[in-house]
Formats: structure tokens, C-alpha cells, sequence
């Protein structure tokens, strides 16, 4: 529990985060920026939660050239968003993924991660870009189980407003990737590219609903600080010609 209680006190007051999203339901045929969390940042320096911006001289580069890098990627997804896009209406599936998106960005900066790609009900999170720091991916594991427990007082209010809760599910990754720039034009950035996304991609497809799953080079680094984590045995990854062990951490 000692692991899970760092995490809790590193989100600070998280539950009066979580609270804010009473507003989003009260009217949801409002679709602005009052439909989900009022993160003002003079809210943000209130509840001690100001996420951790990265300078944004830090991802200018002179050339287009790519390089190498260590990096531990992470892939969080909601579970079974086809199935509530269902039973909600347009509104309401919207102000439940915005009030998801926000509060996982949140709790992700908070540890210092970079968000490369929200993916629709997804978000792909980068620990190590721009920089590598030696405690990138103790951070990530720690980011991940805090949006888990993020969603637990999240779907107090779910549960209240539209009788429904969420759950979610992370893959994480080490290793070393390539960082390119990726896309044309505007619309291109700098992307991990390799087999390390890829991986993590599978490991969160893997996991159960609200649990990480880590790769055997995360367990290796976060293996001494992080409780609750057991083997999942050898497993086949879609795409991944060599069975990997790979480990669940649960909240």
C-alpha cells in the first residue's frame, strides 16, 4: 500500500478535481468549455495540481534529422467506449470523454509526462522526451495507476449523474525508439518510432479493466518500488514474433 500511497499524496486534492465535473452534467446540451472541468489555471495553483509544462524551447530543433533515444512509452484506453457511445446521447458520450481526457492529462503532467497523441478515447504518453531522466519509468507506472485511481472518484459522479462508471486500461514500455518528425506539412511532429510503441500498444490491449501491464525492461526498473505487481506468465503479443513475460500492476 505504501507504493499506492505515494501516488494518492502525489495527486494532491484530487477529489476536488473530480468535483468540478458536477457542472458538466447539469447542462450538457452546452457544448463549451463550461460542459466539462474549469481547469482555469488559477483553479490549477488552488489545488496544488499545476501541471509540469515542458519550455516550449525544448522541442525546437534546428534539423528535421532523427535520433535515438531511451524511452518508456505509455498507452492508456478506455474500456468499452464503442458500447457507451451506444447507450449515450451524442452530448453526453462527449462530456464523458472530455471529462476522461482531462483528468488523465492532468494526473500525466503531473508526473511529467508528455502527451504525444490523444487517440480518441486513448492517449499516447511519452516519459523521456525531451529529455531522459533516470526515473522515467517509475514515473510512468506511477502516472498510470494515478489515473486509475483518478477514475475511481471520477465515477462517483458517473455513477450519480448517468448511472454508469468507466474503467481503464495501460500498456507500458521501455526501450530504445527512434524520434522522427512524422506527418506533412502543419500537421507533422515528432514521433517514438520502432518497436517500443508497438509493444506497449499490445501490453495495454492485454491488460484487464483498470490495471498496467508493464514489459519485462519497465518491471526491471520499477520492480523494487512498486507493490502489487505480479507475472502474468510468457505471453504472445499480435504482431511480436517472440513470446515476452509480462507483469499487471492493479490499483
Amino acid at each position: 500500500m505504501a507504493f499506492r500511497s505515494k501516488v494518492t499524496s502525489k495527486l494532491g486534492r484530487l477529489g476536488s478535481i473530480v468535483g468540478k465535473v458536477n457542472g458538466a452534467f447539469s447542462n450538457v446540451q452546452k457544448l463549451d468549455q463550461d460542459v466539462t472541468f474549469d481547469f482555469t489555471q488559477k483553479n490549477l495553483d488552488t489545488i496544488n495540481l499545476k501541471p509540469k509544462a515542458h519550455p516550449s524551447h525544448l522541442f525546437q530543433r534546428s534539423n528535421l534529422e532523427a535520433y535515438t533515444s531511451k524511452l518508456t512509452v505509455m498507452f492508456c484506453d478506455l474500456v468499452g467506449s464503442t458500447a457507451l457511445s451506444e447507450q449515450l446521447a451524442p452530448c453526453e458520450y462527449l462530456t464523458v470523454i472530455r471529462s476522461y481526457q482531462e483528468l488523465c492529462t492532468l494526473v500525466i503532467r503531473n508526473f511529467q509526462g508528455y502527451i504525444a497523441q490523444p487517440l480518441g478515447d486513448g492517449l499516447l504518453v511519452y516519459f523521456g522526451y525531451p529529455h531522459v531522466q533516470p526515473d522515467d519509468a517509475t514515473r510512468c507506472v506511477k502516472a498510470g495507476l494515478g489515473v486509475l485511481i483518478a477514475m475511481q472518484q471520477l465515477n462517483l459522479i458517473l455513477r450519480e449523474k448517468l448511472q454508469l462508471q468507466l474503467a481503464a486500461r495501460v500498456g507500458i514500455a521501455t526501450g530504445e525508439v527512434l524520434m522522427g518528425q512524422v506527418g506533412v506539412g502543419n500537421k507533422s511532429e515528432w514521433l517514438a518510432i520502432g518497436l517500443i510503441p508497438n509493444i506497449a500498444a499490445r501490453l495495454q490491449s492485454l491488460a484487464t479493466s483498470n490495471s498496467v501491464v508493464l514489459c519485462p525492461t519497465t518491471h526491471k526498473l520499477v520492480s523494487e518500488c512498486v507493490e502489487n505487481c505480479q507475472s502474468l506468465g510468457q505471453r504472445s503479443l499480435k504482431g511480436i514474433s517472440q513470446p515476452m513475460e509480462v507483469y499487471q500492476v492493479s490499483v
